[in-house]
């Protein structure tokens, strides 16, 4: 009987009478049918007692199940379908010209020119955004009766089948509201990073959406695919629409549940930025509890029985959720729109906080105490007037006890803080300007590493602190400043312009370095290496320890040479009593591979690596002089003159940077810290190559060195930076 079935249909046929129940109406929604068509062949697979059953006349009925066979297209081999929806099929093909693998995404045969039409919208709203999370288009056409689209293919599952494992694992159905054990794996600390990572991934790749005015409208776990496990793509723009002429954008379209109130026309608000924000936290919503908020929440809220903070609150399903992150789910998930985040910068910025200070544990907090008043002010008032007497004694702890928050406090009053911003997990980039008020000289923020921007009569000064819950950081200009303004070196300084820009390496075996787009301020970075005289000058005016390679008493042969031997901390200190500050270690990778993405500094030629790389047997660690023989020898056989051009040859930009693949590598004000801030033990980035690296380790502008932030190596230097403002 098989035989008089197209062998399409009947595979699809017998798939959908063998699976349970769950996955079956999943299937049938995949398949793409008409409400009739599903209609009548749920019925059908109920009586059906074994697939022989079916014949021809059933597949008569099921034109769209049917599909006909893999299509044909020029230029590509069709390999297997990935699945379908109601308005396309999307295939696995291997491009034949360029052999790799591709997506490629069929309309339906009659879905009629309406459906073609969205077809090239989104292949055109794709083709706007150039971001490493968001999968790219390659090609739009027709061939023959058959309108496709071209794509990236990434290998992997997409969240919400993820989701679907998690689910089947944990033993909680996705309607279950029985609240996860605390114990469960989903709370774990590995699982929780993952979680972070991933949506910050989203956020930052919805961010560069938003920023092009493209509202994605259909933000859902199955339209995310995860790559190796972990690392999302967002793909199906083929209901976007573009919000950047200024008109509002009104139509109805997406996934109920996942769609905010103004898209469902729950209330009447136009569809905005803020609308893909909805989405994004009902996504966070999930993969904190493995449910979704509640269906009816959108009406019941108009009416008042309900609170976007109470609905929202996914700590109603998981407890053991931080509070922190709770709150960010329940402002993402606002039912006004003006309520939640504006935009996915806004709530990348918001969870950049949220990743740069402590995650606390739930409990009692002074948020949640007001706002259980607000709800129930009745009952608070007596209760308060029942305990007040016997439980003063006992709230004093609790209201007196240590802050999760610190400060920074400067002492000179002729000086103001500026601007704040956090730096995101990795430093990589900052973070949303903290607002803060016109002559502010102190200023209270969550743990967490921060670039401080400060006015003087001398100018702007940018500096990186630490804060730690409870304490200030105290910071007294007067004393600390003293080296050449910035304002007296501009011709040692290169302009490199400001905008979006592609970071990182997909060699890179750390997550955190992998490939993602960053949004830089135009900086000046020094055209050459800081030299042992330099850095003899800031010793003498600071009294900072010098580099243990300099010895009991300085040579000055030393002087022209990079210094080395230094911690982060040690250049960092040295940047900002200059008035300049570390290059972030994207920063130095744009500057290094500029606009057009050179490999190498001087281009992509690696050949001329063998001039500007010293041999060396020896890999660049961590090391005692005082302890190694061979270390000044090292290091004088190894380097040359900092702002020597004819011995750095070829190892020099267009705009004019030199050495940054070859002489010393350099430290940047980045550090390895994903889910914390900086502190004592953390690792600190260095970029280029250094004079004790292997040459046969060949360095691109991509690659990154790590220490440990607090050592001083011999094969590690640096070169500061400095933001463009006004006051430079």
């Amino acid at each position: 009987m098989p035989g008089r079935i197209p062998e399409i249909m009947f595979e699809r046929l017998a798939l959908l009478i063998d699976a349970e129940e769950s996955e079956r109406d999943d299937l049938i929604t995949r398949f793409g049918l008409s409400e009739d068509e599903e209609s009548t062949l749920r019925g059908l697979i109920r009586d059906a007692a074994e697939p022989s059953e079916f014949d021809l006349g059933v597949a008569g009925m099921f034109p769209t199940l049917l599909g006909g066979s893999e299509p044909r297209l020029s230029g590509f081999t069709i390999k297997e379908e990935l699945g379908r929806g109601g308005m396309g099929v999307v295939y696995l093909a291997s491009d034949e010209t360029l052999h790799r693998d591709v997506a490629i995404k069929f309309i339906r045969a009659g879905a009629g020119t309406e459906a073609e039409a969205r077809l090239l919208a989104e292949a055109r709203t794709v083709a706007r955004l150039d971001h490493p999370k968001i999968v790219p288009v390659h090609q739009f056409g027709s061939e023959g009766d058959r309108v496709f689209i071209v794509s990236a293919y990434i290998e992997g599952q997409t969240l919400r089948d993820h989701l679907e494992g998690v689910r089947r694992s944990a033993n909680m159905p996705l309607d279950s509201t029985e609240p996860l054990p605390a114990n469960s794996p989903v709370n774990s600390r590995i699982r929780l990073i993952w979680t972070l990572k991933l949506v910050r991934d989203l956020c930052d790749a919805m961010a560069h959406s938003h920023r092009a005015g493209i509202v994605h409208r259909d933000l859902k776990p199955s339209n995310i695919l995860l790559k190796e496990g972990d690392r999302p793509y967002i793909t199906d723009f083929g209901i976007a629409v573009c919000g950047s002429t200024g008109d509002p954008i009104t139509q109805v379209g997406g996934t109920p549940r996942y769609m905010a109130p103004e898209q469902s026309g729950d209330i009447d608000a136009p569809i905005t930025p803020s609308s893909d924000v909805f989405a994004l936290g009902v996504v966070l919503y999930e993969l904190l509890t493995l449910r979704q908020p509640p269906q009816k929440a959108h009406a019941e809220s108009r009416a008042s029985s309900i609170t976007a903070d109470d609905w929202a609150d996914p700590r109603r399903l998981n407890p053991a959720i931080p509070v922190e992150l709770a709150q960010l789910a329940r402002t993402a998930c606002a039912v006004t729109p003006t309520d939640r985040f504006q935009d996915a910068g806004e709530m990348l910025a918001a969870l950049d906080r949220v990743l740069a200070g402590p995650l606390t544990p739930p409990g009692l907090s002074l948020a949640r105490v007001r706002w259980w008043i607000g709800r129930h002010r009745v009952i608070a008032a007596a209760a308060f007037t029942a305990i007040a007497v016997g439980a003063a004694a006992a709230l004093v702890p609790i209201l007196s006890a240590p802050s999760s928050r610190g400060g920074v406090r400067l002492t000179d009053p002729s000086t103001q803080i500026l601007t704040i911003s956090a730096f995101d997990g990795p430093a990589r980039s900052l973070g949303t300007q903290i607002p803060i008020r016109s002559g502010s000289r102190r200023v209270e923020l969550p743990r967490g590493r921060y670039r401080i921007t400060v006015g003087t009569n001398a100018g702007v000064h940018e500096l990186t602190r630490q804060i730690v819950a409870g304490q200030t950081v105290e910071i007294e200009l007067a004393e600390f400043f003293g080296g050449p303004a910035l304002a007296s070196q501009p011709s040692q300084m290169v302009l490199i312009p400001g905008g979006d820009y592609v970071v990182g390496s997909p060699q890179s075996p750390l997550d955190e370095t992998k490939p993602a787009a960053v949004t830089i301020q135009s900086f000046l970075i020094d055209r050459f290496e800081v030299t042992n005289a330099e850095y003899r000058r800031f010793v003498r005016a600071t009294g900072s320890s010098p580099p243990v390679l300099w010895g009991n008493e300085y040579d000055p042969v030393l002087d022209p040479l990079p210094v080395v031997g230094i911690s982060q901390a040690d250049a960092r200190a040295y940047a900002e009593w200059v008035g300049k500050r570390l290059p972030t270690d994207a920063e130095w990778e744009i500057a290094a591979g500029g606009l057009d993405r050179r490999a190498y500094p001087w281009g992509n030629d690696p050949e001329i690596l063998k001039t500007v790389q010293a041999s060396s047997a020896m890999p660049a660690v961590a090391i005692d002089p005082s302890v190694d023989p061979d270390a000044w020898d090292l290091y004088l056989a190894g380097v040359h003159a900092s702002g020597d051009l004819q011995a750095a040859g070829p190892d020099c930009t267009p705009e004019g940077v030199y050495d940054l693949a070859g002489n010393v590598a350099e430290w940047t004000d980045s550090v390895l810290a994903p889910l914390g801030p900086a502190t004592s033990g953390e690792f600190g980035i260095a970029k280029g190559n250094a004079f004790r690296m292997m040459a046969s380790v060949p360095h691109r502008n991509q690659l990154l060195l790590v220490a440990n932030a607090d050592d001083r190596v011999l094969g590690i230097g640096f070169r500061c930076a400095a933001t463009v403002s006004t006051q430079n």
